[in-house]
């Protein structure tokens, strides 16, 4: 990694605080604007909670990442950067529930395929009479959910998840945890997919992405490849952000190292931007910050003696008993991920500080994990080459209902300082994915371009 001296710090017109793939879009971008940058990043490598992690001969990155096409700019930028390191995948995702797989997005023909005419015909009468109700107010995402598939289906696939994913229930829960996962589903939807049947189905599943040889963290070298030496520092954690009122005049390093930048780009979480201004922001500035929490996750991982398990690219369980999400196979996106007659599972194990899942000893955590997963049928005894646990903090920022009017004030409070712009998924606290946070670099980029400064426009 590359390192810098506290002198030539000070001459960079751009700071950008946070290594993840938030900052990393921006650095991108501001070299390709010509823009004098230093990065810091706090841990000992960038990534933040998307990297790729080694276990001897296995890969896996830090979560079930994957990269859609959804931004055309963005996509051709990242396609150029990884040439021929980069390619499409067709790995559906599928929903384990009552002992079988079902494809996902739910779809009625699979829906029936796998589960039968009693259960279909229990999700069709629930679906009919919610949407022949008034529609209640979607501020929630159990109402979201509710209105998108019924009320039977909602709880069965996505409800209990999400439950477990955020932590609150689900009338707790701010719409926006949805994402885009449930937009444009009606009953028009179903009906539609219902006539063509399974290659409607295949159409709407969940498998569809970009991904680069090596695993998701072999982006951010292609990245930096190209950067002027001494424009990352790894191990350089952000302590204060000194203000006149107008602009941060002054980073403050572990260290006692002081940089003082032009402009700011800042990724970290946001209620640790509130709490670093210098001077402290009001009580009434302060205590709302102090009320976002974040979610972190504990990966569980197995690494097998035998050629695959499943053919999916994620498998989701809802069923509220089991303390994971979601469970990826990494060769399923990339078969060097393991070696030759090899393959890995990684189970993601959502947990809030305190709470008994975070406290699990590691070795009680994969026994438990480990006992479902030869219940299920995906591991034999003698199969198990190791074992490892990995914890990945601020993993997701929660979104409570009503966090929209918790975070908006903060974000104003934080947009007066016109040389200071917040993006990605932490800083912004919202629910975004890898191509959404480097476009907002993009866009901080160009706005300092032109002229604008970086927290305007």
């Amino acid at each position: 990694m590359t390192t810098d001296n506290p002198a030539s710090s000070r001459r960079r017109s751009l700071a950008i605080l946070g290594g993840g793939p938030a900052g990393l879009g921006a650095a991108h971008y501001a070299h390709q604007a010509g823009l004098p940058f230093l990065l810091v990043e706090a841990g000992a490598e960038v990534g933040g909670v998307c990297r790729t992690l080694r276990h001897g001969e296995f890969r896996f990155d830090s979560g079930a990442h994957r990269f859609l096409a959804a931004i055309p700019e963005v996509t051709a930028e990242i396609g150029r950067v990884m040439g021929e390191r980069w390619r499409a995948i067709s790995a559906p995702s599928q929903v384990r529930r009552r002992g079988r797989m079902i494809g996902f997005p739910i779809a009625p023909f699979d829906l029936y395929a796998r589960l039968g005419k009693r259960v279909f015909a229990r999700a069709v009468l629930s679906y009919l009479g919610q949407a022949a109700r008034p529609r209640p107010a979607q501020d929630n995402f159990e109402a979201v959910a509710e209105a998108a598939y019924g009320p039977f289906l909602a709880r069965e696939f996505l409800l209990n998840y999400s439950e477990k994913l955020w932590g609150l229930p689900c009338d707790r829960l701010s719409p926006a945890v949805a994402g885009k996962r449930l937009k444009g589903i009606d009953v028009r939807t179903f009906a539609f997919e219902a006539l063509r049947g399974r290659k409607a189905t295949i159409e709407m599943q969940d498998g569809r992405f970009l991904y680069p040889y090596g695993g998701i963290g072999e982006i951010w070298p292609r990245l930096m490849a190209p950067f002027a030496p001494g424009s990352v520092r790894t191990g350089a954690r952000v302590k204060g952000l000194r203000h006149d009122g107008v602009r941060i005049r002054a980073v403050e390093l572990d260290g006692g190292e002081v940089l003082e930048p032009d402009h700011v780009i800042c990724t970290l979480p946001l209620p640790d931007i509130v709490r670093m201004l210098a001077p402290a922001p009001a009580p009434a500035v302060l205590d709302p910050a102090r009320s976002l929490v974040f979610r972190s996750l504990r990966l569980v991982a197995f690494f097998l003696d035998k050629p695959g398990v499943t053919d999916n690219g994620t498998v989701y369980f809802p069923d509220a008993e089991l303390p994971f999400t979601r469970v990826y196979e990494p060769r399923n996106r990339d078969a060097a991920m393991a070696p030759v007659g090899a393959t890995s599972l990684v189970a993601e194990v959502p947990c809030s500080a305190g709470e008994p899942l975070d406290q699990e000893p590691d070795g009680a955590l994969l026994d438990r994990v480990q006992a479902i997963f030869t219940d299920i049928g995906w591991i034999r005894r003698g199969e198990v080459l190791d074992r490892r646990v990995v914890r990945i903090p601020h993993a997701y920022p929660v979104l409570h209902k009503g966090v929209e009017g918790t975070v908006a004030p903060l974000l104003a409070h934080l947009e007066r300082f016109e040389n200071l712009t917040l993006t990605g998924r932490n800083a912004r606290f919202e629910y975004t994915l890898i191509h959404d946070v480097i476009d907002q670099g993009r866009r901080a980029v160009a706005r300092l371009r032109e002229g604008a400064g970086p927290g305007r426009g």
